[in-house]
């Protein structure tokens, strides 16, 4: 399963879950919590305080998918350790390591919204009375080392492939 499935998957069960829990929310929800996963500010249930979370999830998801999209059309916008041996390379050549980072955006937003999706559904458990703490905590963990692993990921996989299109762009000019 591809990381771009798995994360569309992961934004409309976050979605759609939410759609369908909303009609049973109390009057209050809890809208932000401490490190210990405990609650400590509340808010008036409405549209806006229920799907604010799953709303920043797609905007934050528009906004990588956004940024791959622009990366692939020019190598230019794309910061990296070695750009300069980057933009020497063929636009071809350039291509498969835009592609790198592009699968690597995409990687980095699974951890992302399923960070999401376990806090709303804590804020859910939390505002039923029925738990919450548990995955408040778990998003906590995902966000501080799931997130930090796709990016170094990418940035390896990226430097791999790019010295890869060097040696064979060498290899290629070599008489």
């Amino acid at each position: 399963m591809s990381a771009r499935f798995l994360n569309l998957l992961l934004l409309a069960a976050l979605v759609g879950g939410s759609a369908l829990a909303y009609p049973r929310l109390p009057a209050r929800i809890p809208m932000h919590f401490g490190l210990s996963g405990t609650p400590d500010r509340w808010a008036e249930t409405s549209l806006f305080s229920w799907f604010l979370l799953p709303l920043i999830a797609v905007a934050l998801n528009l906004m990588l998918y956004g940024i791959a999209a622009l990366t692939l059309r020019d190598a230019r916008l794309i910061n990296l350790p070695g750009k300069e041996r980057l933009l020497a390379l063929p636009v071809e050549r350039q291509r498969a390591v835009l592609d790198r980072i592009r699968d690597g955006l995409g990687s980095l937003a699974v951890p992302l919204t399923l960070a999401f999706c376990l806090i709303q559904l804590g804020v859910y458990r939390t505002a039923m009375g029925t738990g919450g703490r548990v995955e408040v905590l778990a998003a906590l963990i995902v966000i501080v080392l799931a997130s930090p692993v796709a990016v170094i990921r990418m940035m390896r996989r990226t430097q791999a492939e790019l010295d890869r299109q060097v040696r064979q762009e060498r290899e290629a000019a070599a008489p």
